[in-house]
């Protein structure tokens, strides 16, 4: 069960307003810029929480498809969508289970430390397996 439901997806904003997601958001764009295929411009968020990352990259140019397994968590960013403008499609999914049928990317990225949400040596390699069954051929993996 998600810690990160009802109040707490609520909260979790105010929780990390101090976080520099744009300074962190630029890393990574730098990142898949350096070492990705392309311009690796389609890319794929695991974990994406309220979004915070998500919207930033979209602000470099990336077309996004963000997952969480919080219904919660992707209902505040589907909210902050909206507010915003944004052609960002969030999805409750749990990485562990990704699914993207006939949709591939240039890059997959998984922040914030939510790798360590896969708690098995199993679970992680099954992550692992789906990404690259999502990934272009040279396609990139950024996760910390």
């Amino acid at each position: 069960m998600s810690s990160y439901i009802g109040e707490h997806a609520e909260l979790y904003d105010l929780f990390y307003a101090t976080k520099d997601y744009e300074y962190e958001s630029s890393f990574v764009d730098n990142a898949i810029k350096e070492h990705g295929k392309s311009n690796g411009v389609s890319l794929l968020e695991l974990a994406c929480g309220t979004g915070n990352h998500a919207f930033q990259l979209e602000k470099a140019g990336y077309r996004i498809c963000a997952i969480d397994y919080s219904p919660s968590m992707i209902a505040r960013a589907r909210k902050k969508a909206a507010l915003s403008n944004s052609s960002i499609r969030f999805d409750v999914q749990d990485m562990i289970e990704l699914s993207c049928p006939n949709e591939r990317f240039q890059t997959v990225i998984c922040l914030f430390d939510s790798i360590g949400y896969v708690l098995t040596n199993k679970n992680i390699k099954e992550v692992f397996k789906r990404v690259n069954n999502v990934l272009d051929e040279g396609g990139l993996f950024i996760f910390e």
